[in-house]
């Protein structure tokens, strides 16, 4: 197991696709690949082992993860959209007197398992499955909380240059769409961004539907023209 965090197992696994795709996953086969799958912590009274970990049921788990590649195809869209406009201002402005980092997002998708070949039956689990990250050179590390604009005190000190452009991301995000959303909790390598969580007005979402999730903290995106600080990014 390569790790577990507050909602998530992250383990190793194997990608072996007929069709080899030029780039994102699928790109050769056999790929190492980062697989994720969803837990839930109960207590267990009266024992020495103070919680148990234990597995959703299989709806429970197809619905959780359908929720999450949703935030995934938003978060690349986003990310996207971020990249083309800082290349469309470099274009009309020349480059700026300092490095602009180079960080992409993962490439991610869902692989899911059921009863049968036939796409109506039955779910028996699904996986999250993420091209597997290298962390040997810069760690991993959380560079922005999902209920906060400012960088994490010890990512800005180890990254700084890293965190002052994530907030930039966000404040451009948060600028083109009138206020209505932004990237968040933003984390990953030094290079590469994984698991962020999407900042959005809930009255968006049709009536009775969750949009993007338990992690969409609305007060966050209010808050936001209070705590994000412009650095060199920005201006």
């Amino acid at each position: 197991m390569l790790g577990k965090g507050r909602f998530k197992t992250v383990q190793v696994g194997y990608l072996s696709l007929s069709h080899i795709r030029p780039d994102g996953l699928r790109t050769k086969e056999n790929e190492r690949v980062a697989v994720k799958r969803p837990f839930v912590t109960s207590e267990v009274p009266s024992s020495s082992t103070p919680q148990i970990v234990t597995r959703f049921t299989s709806n429970d788990e197809h619905s959780k993860f359908l929720v999450k590649a949703n935030i995934l195809l938003w978060s690349a869209s986003l990310w996207a959209f971020t990249l083309s406009y800082i290349t469309h201002m470099t274009s009309q402005l020349g480059k700026p007197p300092f490095q602009v980092p180079d960080i992409c997002f993962v490439h991610a998708g869902l692989a899911i398992f059921r009863t049968s070949t036939s796409y109506d039956s039955a779910v028996v689990n699904t996986f999250l499955i993420e091209e597997l990250l290298d962390t040997s050179n810069s760690g991993f590390t959380k560079f922005i909380n999902n209920g906060s604009a400012q960088p994490v005190d010890t990512a800005m000190l180890a990254h700084p240059d890293i965190c002052m452009f994530l907030t930039f991301t966000q404040h451009l995000q948060y600028w083109k769409s009138g206020g209505a959303i932004f990237l968040s909790d933003l984390q990953g390598t030094t290079s590469v961004l994984t698991d962020s969580q999407i900042l959005t007005n809930p009255s968006f979402a049709a009536r009775g539907m969750e949009l993007f999730g338990d992690g969409n903290v609305p007060q966050a995106l209010e808050n936001f023209p209070l705590e994000h600080h412009c650095n060199r990014f920005c201006i």
